[in-house]
């Protein structure tokens, strides 16, 4: 397991005064894939990464035990999560939904900060993780097979036709 040292600096950089939104370019770099387990330190947060697919094959959470920050990204939040869209998966989602009840329950998270919409707390994560987990059996994914595909169909003859 690598780790990686962030400085606060190379995050919290404004630009100068000549600074130009229509000139702004951004200069590609080759990125390495994040690992389970690999961590990262910004200041006094050490962030562990956690592979918890679901609305994405990819996606991650990022832990920092010290404070019980949980950095959720798409995984969770307090709105219906996206598990609908093409490349979802219900049954990827549902285990990182258990993932995240036990981290709720035990202690390790205290604040959740979601990519959308407002902080919550444990109480909270369990409460939503066990909702999407009430709801989301075998109906519901056949239910989501379905809208999903309809969706691609969609996507699809709109490209079709647009080229």
């Amino acid at each position: 397991m690598e780790t990686v040292n962030i400085e606060p600096r190379e995050l919290l950089q404004y630009p100068n005064r000549e600074w130009d939104t229509n000139t702004f370019r951004v200069t590609p770099h080759k990125a390495k894939p994040l690992k389970e387990g690999e961590k990262f330190i910004i200041d006094d947060l050490i962030l562990k990464v956690l592979h918890l697919p679901g609305s994405s094959a990819g996606g991650i959470v990022l832990l920092d035990q010290t404070h019980g920050y949980l950095f959720s990204g798409d995984a969770v939040s307090r709105s219906e999560p996206i598990d609908w869209f093409p490349g979802c998966s219900v049954r990827s989602m549902r285990s990182s939904m258990r993932i995240l009840n036990q981290l709720g329950r035990s202690g390790t998270v205290k604040l959740v900060l979601p990519g959308h919409g407002t902080t919550f707390t444990a109480v909270q994560l369990v409460l939503e993780s066990e909702k999407y987990l009430d709801r989301s059996g075998l109906c519901y994914r056949i239910r989501i097979w379905f809208k999903s595909a309809q969706l691609y169909t969609k996507l699809r003859l709109r490209h079709s036709f647009s080229g």
